[in-house]
């Protein structure tokens, strides 16, 4: 990272989460909740997707990647991948379902 002076990796690891790496600051992880996958098509797309709305919306880092993970995580568990899109009831059902987690965890 101080090679290329960049502040921020993203390592997208499907069933093991996403992981932010930052210069000079904590490293974030968001895990995974699914017990299964059932594809990977698009899944660094969705990811990318993410990225970029959080830039955007001038997220931070730890809710970056929950943002990416919950995005991911819609990919990870589609039935089908033909003409698959994410909706916003499915991001936003997924984020809950993040957000209850941790509340259940104190985190």
């Amino acid at each position: 990272m101080n090679e290329y002076n960049w502040d921020h990796l993203v390592v997208v690891s499907g069933i093991d989460g996403v992981t932010i790496y930052s210069n000079g600051h904590e490293t974030v992880h968001a895990p995974c909740t699914l017990t299964e996958v059932r594809q990977l098509i698009g899944l660094l797309d969705a990811a990318a997707v993410a990225i970029a709305i959080a830039l955007h919306q001038n997220f931070d880092v730890e809710d970056t990647a929950l943002l990416i993970n919950a995005t991911c995580e819609s990919i990870l568990s589609a039935e089908e991948m033909r003409n698959f899109i994410i909706t916003r009831d499915e991001l936003f059902h997924r984020i809950g379902e993040h957000a209850w987690n941790l509340q259940v965890s104190k985190r």
